[in-house]
């Protein structure tokens, strides 16, 4: 006879004739990729009494698999299921008392391995606890209570020591919120004791067991830590009976990391204030009868605000701010706080406190019916500023002196080289061929000196022109100027016979005049720097930008800014990029005077007019491949 079939007959003359219902079920296996797995559970063997209660007696499932039991509903095979493994696997007995809806019973089971299977006795309670009916009813209206609070509900009976001692608890009920709050299963925690489901509560225990002692209420705030539960309880333990515990409790996790996140915060700004440079003060306003706002009492302030004002914190508290401001000469500030309170318009002024000699700067916000009032001693910034105020006041009014003379001396300078360059004319005319070879040498030169001279004083006086900044601007549109520009030029592009491209380019808000400059010069260092036997290509485009995209060390306010940006790109010598910031500057020249002429202030008067135009220059280049220079003009 096979083993399994040894087993099942072992069972049945033991278990036959008993009227509990007793059934054994062997595991299932499945084998995928090398795992075995347990999938299902067999029936082996099952009493009488068993398929009484099941309604089966008429059928024979011997060998029948728990997936395939009709008469059971599939929410409770699955039941059925995680319970046989839960054993199987453990080794654990499984005690579980529940209500099957399929067969209209409450079931009492105990389920333990025995074997290479798991053993099952139930038994049918229902008569015991339709005996019990009549006082559930009278309770109905409790229980109803204890189950629609939101607050965890809890009993347990003392457990103690051959020496009387409360050394552990034992679980005798759980409401439905306790359940939810504590994750946990009512069914399978009852009779469990309290060390047990929870080893890490100690302190706890400690709270119950002084509540059972001493038969006050205990109440207080802990918290659980273990690796199924994790968070602060606010709980209150009573005693109900003799050894008994009636426990009530709340999930205050969020709460209590919240009051936690408000006390670091205050700790932190509290921090913050006291460690704080700057001198804080709240001040609440002090009325007369008519409602008119007369004074300030400070409330509040850091040692740092005491200090600035030269008081110790106590005396500086018991004044108020019209007296503290009284003693250091300084009353008129207080209308300003009176402002700023009336109006709720913060304000802030850099004032200066005559009897400590310092400068503060004092800005001041409206904070209910009072104001917050921060001191910060800027004394040295100040007069670090006032001196820099003064420096470019000085180089400011140096400037203009040095544009007038620039200005004065170009114009008037004019005159006496009109009169060398006509005398010269005339001797040339009149006494050239009295001169020997020598002397013509000489007079070419001095006509080439001449010529330079007035080219210069020419320059200067288009420079000093550019230093200032136009008095009128108006809608120019580029294509049109460079245009004119182009038939000004008209004789230097045709003796190079250069070849300029213009794309489309925008309509700008600028002065006239200074623009024609601007692309004179701009073309006209284009041709002067071209290459020798090689046709000048010249290409003018435009785009639009932000100031960031421009990679300039612009002023934070100007990053976002939008520009046009206008290239003009040739294919002449080029230069060293090195020198790219350099040539923007007066008389600065990469070539000597015999190679290419010029005076070197061209492409400083370009940058004065981009300047007038609130606009940038700048120029990348590779000598020899040629050179662009940059423009940008503000869109409006």
């Amino acid at each position: 006879m096979p083993a399994s079939q040894v087993n099942e007959f072992i069972l049945a003359e033991i278990f036959d004739g008993r009227p509990e219902s007793i059934s054994w079920m062997k595991p299932v296996w499945s084998s995928t990729d090398g795992y075995r797995d347990i999938i299902d559970f067999q029936l082996c063997y099952y009493n009488p009494t068993s398929a009484v209660m099941a309604n089966i007696a008429e059928k024979n499932l011997i060998g029948s698999y728990l997936s395939n039991f009709s008469f059971l509903d599939i929410t409770t095979q699955k039941l059925l299921f995680e319970q046989h493994l839960k054993v199987y696997l453990s080794g654990e007995p499984f005690d579980t008392t529940y209500y099957s809806s399929a067969l209209k019973k409450h079931i009492n089971t105990v389920r333990t391995k025995t074997g290479d299977g798991v053993l099952s006795i139930s038994h049918n309670i229902t008569p015991e606890l339709n005996a019990l009916e009549p006082k559930k009813e009278q309770n109905v209206f409790l229980d109803s209570v204890i189950n629609g609070s939101v607050t965890g509900i809890l009993s347990m009976e003392a457990v103690r020591n051959d020496r009387g001692e409360i050394v552990d608890f034992i679980m005798l009920s759980f409401n439905r919120a306790a359940e939810w709050i504590l994750n946990i299963s009512a069914n399978e925690w009852i009779g469990k004791r309290y060390f047990s489901l929870f080893p890490q509560a100690a302190e706890f225990f400690e709270v119950h067991k002084k509540a059972l002692l001493t038969g006050f209420t205990q109440r207080s705030e802990l918290y659980y830590d273990d690796e199924r539960l994790r968070a602060w309880f606010d709980f209150s333990a009573v005693k109900g009976g003799e050894d008994i515990i009636i426990a009530t409790f709340n999930d205050i996790t969020a709460k209590k990391a919240a009051t936690l996140q408000i006390e670091k915060q205050k700790k932190l700004l509290d921090s913050v204030i006291n460690n704080s440079t700057s001198g804080l003060l709240y001040c609440q306003s002090l009325q007369d009868e008519e409602g008119t706002i007369t004074d300030f009492k400070p409330l509040l302030a850091n040692q740092q605000a005491a200090d600035l004002m030269g008081f110790s914190m106590d005396y500086f508290m018991s004044l108020s701010i019209r007296q503290i401001h009284e003693i250091r000469k300084a009353t008129d500030i207080v209308e300003m706080y009176i402002k700023v309170v009336e109006t709720g318009e913060p304000a802030s002024v850099d004032y200066y406190f005559g009897s400590l000699q310092k400068w503060f700067g004092i800005s001041a916000v409206r904070l209910e019916d009072g104001f917050l009032v921060t001191y910060t001693d800027i004394t040295e910034t100040k007069n670090l500023q006032l001196q820099l105020e003064k420096s470019i006041e000085d180089l400011r009014k140096s400037n203009v002196n040095l544009e007038e003379f620039a200005y004065a001396a170009s114009h008037d300078l004019q005159e006496p080289i009109r009169k060398v360059h006509f005398f010269a004319n005339r001797i040339k005319e009149q006494y050239l061929e009295n001169f020997d070879e020598t002397g013509i040498r000489y007079f070419d030169r001095l006509e080439v000196a001449t010529e330079r001279m007035r080219k210069l004083v020419e320059d200067l006086l288009a420079y000093s022109q550019a230093s200032n900044i136009p008095l009128s601007f108006e809608e120019i549109n580029l294509n049109q100027k460079l245009q004119l520009v182009l038939d000004d030029m008209e004789v230097g592009i045709a003796d190079k016979k250069a070849q300029i491209t213009i794309g489309q380019l925008p309509i700008i808000r600028g002065n006239r005049r200074q623009l024609q400059q601007l692309f004179q010069n701009l073309i006209g260092n284009a041709l002067k720097y071209s290459k020798q036997n090689v046709i000048p290509q010249i290409h003018i485009s435009s785009t639009v930008i932000t100031g960031m995209e421009s990679g300039l060390n612009l002023s934070p306010e100007l990053l976002n800014k939008q520009y046009y940006l206008i290239e003009v790109k040739d294919n002449g010598i080029g230069f060293d990029q090195k020198d790219a910031e350099r040539i923007f500057n007066v008389f600065q020249r990469l070539h000597g005077n015999a190679e290419y002429k010029g005076t070197g202030i061209g492409l400083s008067i370009a940058r004065k007019v981009v300047e007038n135009h609130n606009g940038f220059i700048y120029a990348k280049s590779i000598e020899g491949l040629g050179s662009s220079f940059f423009v940008g003009f503000p869109v409006d």
